[in-house]
C-alpha cells in the first residue's frame, strides 16, 4: 500500500513566493497560463506608469518607467536629456 507522502507534490516557490505568486493571481481571475497579460494602463500596479514615487540619491521619480528611462539616458545620452525626463 503507497503512503500518502508519495502523492503529496511540494512547491517550488517558498511560502514568501506562492503569497506573491497568489496576490498577483487574485488580479486576474480568468487567468489563462497560455495567454499574456499587457499592463499598458497606469491603474494597474503592475504598469511601469502606474503612479507610486521615490527617490534615489536624491532624485524624485513618479513613476518606475521614469526612473528606468532616466537610468538609460545617464548611459547613452547627454545630462540635458535627463533632466528632460525628469
Amino acid at each position: 500500500m503507497a503512503s500518502n507522502s508519495d502523492s503529496c507534490t511540494h512547491s517550488i516557490y517558498s511560502v514568501y513566493e506562492q503569497e506573491l505568486v497568489d496576490r498577483v493571481h487574485s488580479h486576474f481571475p480568468n487567468n489563462e497560463p497560455n495567454y499574456f497579460h499587457f499592463f499598458y494602463a497606469t491603474a494597474s500596479p503592475f504598469s511601469n506608469f502606474h503612479p507610486c514615487t521615490f527617490s534615489e540619491n536624491g532624485i524624485e521619480y513618479s513613476t518606475s518607467e521614469q526612473y528606468m528611462m532616466y537610468h538609460k539616458a545617464s548611459k547613452f545620452i547627454k545630462t540635458k536629456t535627463r533632466i528632460v525626463v525628469l
